[in-house]
This record gives C-alpha cells, sequence and structure tokens, in this order.
C-alpha cells in the first residue's frame, strides 16, 4: 500500500533518497481518493453495447476461413488415400503375378536377372505406396477429432460467446446490474 506524504516531504525524498538516475525517472504526483459511491455503475445495457461481438470481429472470419482450407485439405487426403489404396492392389497383383511366373517358368541366368529386375521394381513401387499410405492414414486417424464439423462447432461457440453477461466478482458496486 502506498504511504502519503506532504509535497515537501515527497520531494526531499526524491531529492535525497535516490539514486541521480532514478530521480529523473520518477516524479512527484498528487493522488486523488476518489468516494466509491461517486463512481457511476454499469448497466446491462452499457455492457452488452460496449462489448466486443465476437462474430463480427475480423479474425474470427479469418479463422474461419482457415477451418475450410483445413476440410478441403482433410477431403484432399482421403481421396489420396482412396487412390493410393487402388494403386496398392494393382501392384500387389503384379508381385503375384511375378511370383507365379518365377515359380512355374524353368529360367536361364539371365531370364532369372530379368524376373529379379522386374519383381524388385514392383517391390520397389510398393513401398513407395505403402510409405505414402501409411503418413495419409496416421495424419487422418489424428484428424478425426477435427472432422466433426469443426466450423460449425467452432461457429456455435463464437454465437454463444456474443450472448455472454458478465456478473461482477468482488466490487458489485461498479455495476448497477
Amino acid at each position: 500500500m502506498a504511504e502519503h506524504f506532504t509535497k515537501a516531504q515527497a520531494e526531499w525524498i526524491l531529492q535525497h533518497s535516490l539514486p541521480k538516475q532514478l530521480r529523473k525517472t520518477f516524479r512527484i504526483q498528487k493522488v486523488i481518493k476518489v468516494d466509491p459511491h461517486e463512481i457511476k455503475a454499469l448497466t446491462n445495457e452499457e455492457l452488452s453495447n460496449n462489448s466486443e461481438k465476437v462474430m463480427d470481429a475480423s479474425y474470427v472470419d479469418k479463422w474461419l476461413e482457415k477451418l475450410d482450407t483445413l476440410n478441403g485439405l482433410i477431403e484432399e487426403m482421403t481421396a489420396r488415400k482412396e487412390e493410393l489404396v487402388k494403386q496398392l492392389s494393382i501392384i500387389d497383383q503384379k508381385k503375384t503375378d511375378e511370383e507365379h511366373y518365377i515359380e512355374m517358368v524353368n529360367c536361364n541366368a539371365y531370364q532369372g536377372y530379368l524376373a529379379f529386375s522386374r519383381l524388385q521394381n514392383i517391390l520397389k513401387e510398393r513401398r513407395s505406396i505403402k510409405n505414402e499410405l501409411t503418413v495419409l492414414q496416421t495424419i487422418l486417424k489424428q484428424e478425426k477429432s477435427l472432422t466433426c464439423d469443426v466450423k460449425e462447432t467452432v461457429t456455435q461457440k463464437i454465437a454463444k460467446m456474443d450472448n455472454r453477461k458478465y456478473s461482477p466478482r468482488q466490487t458489485v458496486e461498479l455495476f448497477d446490474i
């Protein structure tokens, strides 16, 4: 709690108790005590008129647009995942065909090398597809909590924020509610 001094006492403290560098920073200021009963109390109407409307704020539009982008990204990832599943099925069929070819045909060294080389290329392509599919599945699994119409949920939450009422905690006399 601040102590109260006369002007002469405050000037003496400023000149003699503070280092020169701090004297430039501080100044003497008269403290005016205000009776709390003289302060105009806020009404409900003033509170609602003077509070920010969240739904009208420009930053809200920015975040809602980003949510649209996020939803578009999720749809794109889902479509890519479906495409990769089809590609994986085709490459698995190619792999099976190549394995059966190797099993059923008697090859010389050159033909065996060509069959091995084809199978190796198929397996490399398959691994690449599976790697991308794993990444997408991991992201989409984490995203499940986001897909339940995030934009709608956020919009509802913002609408609730616009209807909030303030209730004083300690200084009730400031509010005429």
